[in-house]
């Protein structure tokens, strides 16, 4: 397999803010991208990137103007990272974020506000470390590790 350019199949704007981060750090071109909006099984199978996305600690604490000692160090095993979020934005400092991140108190279908993906996939754009995210997190090294091995087979060839 050649990593050099890809087709990226993604479920919303904040996996593919991710995914992206993720592939430019590896100098892998996106020659197209395809995104589903809400299905259910690339929704299954992205559930590590949306967990990676909150690993980096330091610009999560940041972002949503907490203390860092309010995220885990193993940000791996927080069972539902999305949920986990909105909870942390519920103690923001930053009003105009916790009413994007968290849903309307009389929203009793939604999990998330409104302006849940466009806003972190603002902050993966701008504030996230990949690097020190890495670092947290187990299964984003995997990632990065697997991705770039692939990279390197493919450029060997």
């Amino acid at each position: 397999m050649e990593l050099n350019n890809i087709i990226l199949v993604v479920e919303d704007r904040l996996s593919d803010a991710v995914a992206t981060k993720i592939l430019q750090h590896l100098d892998i071109e996106i020659v197209q991208r395809v995104i589903y909006e809400g299905n259910s099984y690339l929704q299954r199978k992205a559930q590590s990137y949306n967990q990676a996305a909150h690993a980096d600690r330091q610009a999560v604490s940041e972002f949503l103007s907490i203390p860092t000692n309010r995220i885990p160090q193993n940000t791996d095993e927080i069972a539902n990272p999305k949920e986990f979020l909105v909870s942390l934005a519920r103690r923001s400092k930053n009003t105009r974020l916790q009413e994007a991140l968290v849903p309307a108190q009389n929203d009793k279908s939604s999990k998330t506000g409104n302006e849940y993906n466009p806003q972190l996939s603002q902050f993966v754009r701008e504030h996230w470390n990949l690097e020190r995210a890495a670092a947290v997190s187990p299964s984003l090294k995997r990632t990065l590790d697997r991705l770039s091995q692939e990279k390197n087979v493919g450029a060997n060839r």
